[in-house]
């Protein structure tokens, strides 16, 4: 492998644009190809992120031998053929959340990398931010003793176009797989594999959760309420109660920039404020992180805030370039045991609804 290492990109949607734009900030990675399903649209993003190669068949990309590592940028429907075909050329591969369809198809994935020696991971972007860790570690210090619950939700209105990847049944649309993943994620992370899983959704005309929410229970007897939209505007803050104070990850907690502390009774005030309803557009959003800091300090909360430059997907990059170059199989950050946890949680939700997409069918 070279002293960097060198990345191709499935895929040239928003998500994967906004991907390619923060090797700027990821010195160890180097974006050197990129596919599309027509040469024509490969060859345009290639110039607009100044990418050398350009390839209008995934199967060409994989032939490259400049190319160490594949992001998988397509959407979920298609991701355990992405990855199957990557594993057959020996690239390492870090795929888009979700990672597969559903808990089957993830083991497919694990399966076919183990098997080729080769590095593959689920890419959770939030498990790979510095104040992520740093809610861990908080957390495990016991700033707010044992954790007796999680409240997360995660929304914000999308036009609605019967065709997109968030409304469209055959490309497993819908909010849980896109928004609702990530606040299962946290709890997840912090609390483990639940005992019982919950939920409820609305299921729009396309057949897909426009808004769905789930309850998850916990062996220790912590509770996690979750819910997660396409239809309109959510708090978009996780707040993790505890038995000595409340840890609050501002909004967007998926992309955290600002956590804070509150313990004892004045935490009351805080899980009140963000789990009866709070709800604000994004520009409210981001007045909201210049000024709450001062109205937290004020209050006597505990505030750590950490700016994160560009969009934020060089954490993950870097954890990547960390594991290839040490030749670990698997992330520490992102192991594959949460990624299929976490899909048999949304298993379990969809099978409550009877929501199965035609491809399970």
């Amino acid at each position: 492998m070279s002293e960097k290492v060198r990345w191709g990109i499935a895929g040239t949607g928003t998500v994967a644009g906004n991907f390619a734009s923060d090797f700027v900030h990821a010195p160890r990675a180097e974006l050197v190809a990129c596919c599309s399903r027509s040469q024509q649209t490969a060859d345009s993003f290639g110039r607009q992120w100044n990418i050398e190669k350009t390839f209008g068949q995934y199967k060409d990309m994989l032939a490259d031998p400049g190319v160490d590592v594949v992001y998988v940028a397509v959407p979920h429907h298609v991701h355990k053929q992405y990855c199957l075909q990557a594993f057959e050329a020996g690239k390492a591969v870090l795929c888009e959340k979700p990672f597969a369809l559903n808990e089957t198809e993830a083991r497919d994935i694990v399966q076919a990398a183990r098997s080729k020696n080769v590095f593959c991971m689920e890419a959770m972007w939030m498990r790979c931010m510095p104040l992520l860790h740093r809610v861990t570690e908080r957390i495990k210090a016991g700033e707010i003793g044992d954790v007796t619950h999680i409240h997360a939700e995660f929304g914000y209105p999308t036009d609605f176009d019967p065709m997109s990847r968030f409304f469209d049944l055959n490309q497993a649309g819908g909010s849980l797989l896109d928004r609702g993943i990530y606040t299962i994620a946290l709890a997840y992370h912090i609390l483990g594999k639940p005992v019982s899983v919950t939920g409820e959704a609305n299921i729009g005309k396309t057949g897909v959760d426009e808004s769905s929410c789930y309850r998850l229970e916990f062996e220790s007897g912590a509770t996690a309420d979750l819910c997660s939209t396409l239809t309109g505007y959510a708090a978009n803050a996780a707040v993790i109660a505890g038995t000595q104070g409340v840890l609050t990850m501002h909004a967007p907690f998926y992309r955290p920039e600002l956590i804070s502390v509150k313990r004892g009774g004045g935490a009351r005030k805080i899980v009140s404020a963000l789990c009866d309803g709070n709800r604000s557009g994004k520009l409210a959003q981001k007045i909201e992180r210049i000024v709450r800091p001062f109205l937290l300090r004020i209050s006597g909360t505990q505030c750590e805030r950490q700016p994160i430059a560009g969009h934020g997907y060089q954490y993950e990059i870097d954890e990547v370039s960390r594991c290839l170059s040490q030749r670990q199989t698997e992330s520490s950050a992102v192991p594959h045991d949460d990624t299929l946890g976490i899909l048999n949680v949304m298993d379990k939700l969809r099978a409550q609804w009877k929501l199965k997409y035609p491809q399970e069918i």
